[in-house]
């Protein structure tokens, strides 16, 4: 399971998850990704890179590997547009997995 509000991202370690990548300016303009776009998602821990993942076709896509070795917690991530941060330190939240 996975919800996104206000750039902080929780998920459930383990899960697979895909979400829609929109890049909004400080004005609240949108930034269209286009498809010759390089845009890079990069999940941290403090000043350690965990993971990083290309986005496609504006939509970011989560396997249960990128999260399934870690610890619960919150983590950073940064959204990289063309080299230039887009989105910088937001929360990603590694949550316990549903067991029955």
């Amino acid at each position: 399971m996975y919800d996104v509000d206000d750039n902080t991202i929780s998920i459930t370690r383990g899960d697979s998850a895909a979400f829609s990548v929109i890049i909004e300016s400080d004005d609240g303009s949108v930034t269209a990704i286009t498809d010759t776009d390089d845009v890079e998602f990069i999940m941290k821990n403090g000043n350690e890179t965990l993971l990083k993942r290309k986005v496609n076709s504006s939509t970011l896509y989560l396997m249960p590997s990128d999260t399934s070795g870690l610890p619960y917690g919150s983590y950073t991530y940064d959204l990289v547009l063309n080299g230039v941060p887009a989105i910088k330190d937001a929360k990603i939240i590694i949550e316990n997995e549903v067991t029955f």
